[in-house]
């Protein structure tokens, strides 16, 4: 049996020569075995190159919130603190523009519930909704342009 290239259906290779379904050469076992240790040999490539993005955008991200919390946890700390639990919680953040702005304007809502309670400082107040919303927009903009690390 031999595996067609076109449209990989089986066929007898002692009685056709050529794929009888589409008439394209076959593949053989050997060919499909090599191709498939050349596509795992790719898949692992990737993997350790994802792998090594991820711990470069981490280690970016903490230098970045050193230099920005210098001074105690301003505004942009607490945008900081609120995106790495945000990460934690969700590290796949949407699948599509859609489900990403699904998630901004929930996190909207809650700001606006906030203010029109007019609560400033409790664990729904508007100080940390603020930063919630700041923090998705932030995903936001991750999702559609990758953060680019500075060589170090």
């Amino acid at each position: 049996m031999k595996r067609c290239r076109a449209c990989r259906r089986f066929f007898d290779h002692r009685m056709y020569s050529r794929c009888p379904n589409c008439d394209a050469v076959p593949i053989t076992l050997q060919r499909m075995q090599a191709d498939n240790a050349a596509l795992r040999a790719q898949v692992t490539s990737l993997q350790e190159h994802n792998t090594a993005e991820v711990e470069r955008r981490r280690k970016a991200e903490v230098d970045l919130g050193a230099i920005l919390c210098l001074g105690g946890p301003g505004p942009l700390g607490l945008i900081l603190q609120e995106l790495r639990k945000a990460k934690l919680k969700y590290p796949h953040f949407a699948i599509n523009v859609e489900e990403a702005f699904a998630v901004l304007a929930s996190e909207h809502g809650e700001l606006a519930t906030a203010i029109l309670k007019s609560d400033v400082h409790g664990e729904h107040g508007i100080i940390r909704e603020a930063a919630q919303v700041a923090a998705v927009a932030i995903r936001i903009i991750e999702f559609h342009q990758p953060m680019e690390v500075p060589n170090a």
